[in-house]
């Protein structure tokens, strides 16, 4: 069962940090630090090598780009 519920009531939380300004991931950017990685560190927590990575940097810049945005 759906209700219709009142959304001017609603209590606004303040929070004591500043927001975070609006950025745009670009593809160019993504590429950029992916070409920077050292082929020589370990793998982090999702066990991608950045061998793998920096290798591939231009075929997945854009695909990560669309995911971050």
């Amino acid at each position: 069962m759906f209700t219709n519920e009142r959304l001017d009531n609603i209590p606004k939380l303040e929070s004591s940090y500043p927001d975070m300004p609006m950025f745009t991931v670009t593809v160019p950017g993504v590429f950029e630090l992916l070409s920077k990685l050292n082929p020589k560190k370990s793998t982090g927590p999702d066990e991608l090598s950045p061998l793998v990575l920096k290798e591939t940097a231009s075929d997945i810049s854009v695909v990560l780009t669309f995911i971050y945005n």
